[in-house]
C-alpha cells in the first residue's frame, strides 16, 4: 500500500518535551505559521516562518495568536506585528514528519551533519523534511513511523513519515 501525502509540519510527540519549554513570541508582520509550523527568530527577536531568519527556535504550538494589545487571541496567519506565538522551544524535542523521499539508506542513527535535511516551508501547516536537500541541515531523522489512521508501517519512498529532531549545532538552543 502506497504511502499518504499528508504533510502537516512537525508533531511534537508527547513525552518527549517538557511543556516548561513552551515560550511566547512576538511575530514579525509578514508571519504566516500554523500549529505545528517551524519557528525561526530574525535578528530583531521576531518569530518567522523564514529560513532565512537568523535561526530555528522551535515548533508553534496551536493555530492562535495572542494579539500584543489586549492578550485576545487571533487566528495566527491573521496576526499583526508584535502579537505573541507558543513556541515549543525544546532542542531535544522528538518529532513525527513527513519525509518527500524516504531511502533505506538514510542515516538515521548518524552523528554527522551530512546525516541531516532541511525542511520545505513552501505550505505554511504542511511543511516536510526535504530528503533531497541538506544545505540547512535542520533535521535528523531518527527512524521510520507509521502511517497516520491506518498504523500500518510507513513504508520507504515517497511520502515516508518518520520521527526526527532538530539538528542540535542548527537549533538556537541546541548547544546550550
Amino acid at each position: 500500500m502506497a504511502n499518504l501525502s499528508l504533510a502537516k509540519g512537525l508533531e511534537p510527540i508527547a513525552g518527549s518535551y517538557s511543556s516548561n519549554m513552551i515560550f511566547r513570541f512576538p511575530v514579525k508582520a509578514s508571519y504566516t505559521g500554523k500549529r505545528y509550523s517551524p519557528v525561526y527568530i530574525d535578528s530583531a527577536g521576531r518569530a518567522s516562518g523564514s529560513a532565512s531568519s537568523t535561526r530555528l527556535i522551535g515548533i508553534q504550538m496551536g493555530d492562535f495568536a495572542y494579539k500584543s494589545t489586549t492578550g485576545a487571541q487571533v487566528v495566527a496567519s491573521s496576526s499583526a506585528v508584535g502579537d505573541f506565538i507558543e513556541v515549543l522551544c525544546d532542542p531535544n524535542v522528538v518529532f513525527y514528519a513527513q519525509v518527500n523521499t524516504g531511502a533505506l539508506a538514510d542515516p538515521y542513527t548518524t552523528a554527522a551533519s551530512a546525516g541531516a535535511f532541511d525542511l520545505d516551508l513552501a505550505t505554511a501547516g504542511g511543511e516536510f523534511i526535504d530528503s533531497a536537500t541538506s544545505t540547512l541541515d535542520e533535521v535528523k531523522i531518527i527512524a521510520p513511523a507509521h502511517e497516520p489512521g491506518t498504523g500500518a508501517e510507513s513504508a520507504v519512498g515517497a511520502n515516508m513519515k518518520g520521527f526526527a529532531r532538530f539538528n542540535h549545532s542548527k537549533h538556537a538552543f541546541g548547544g546550550l
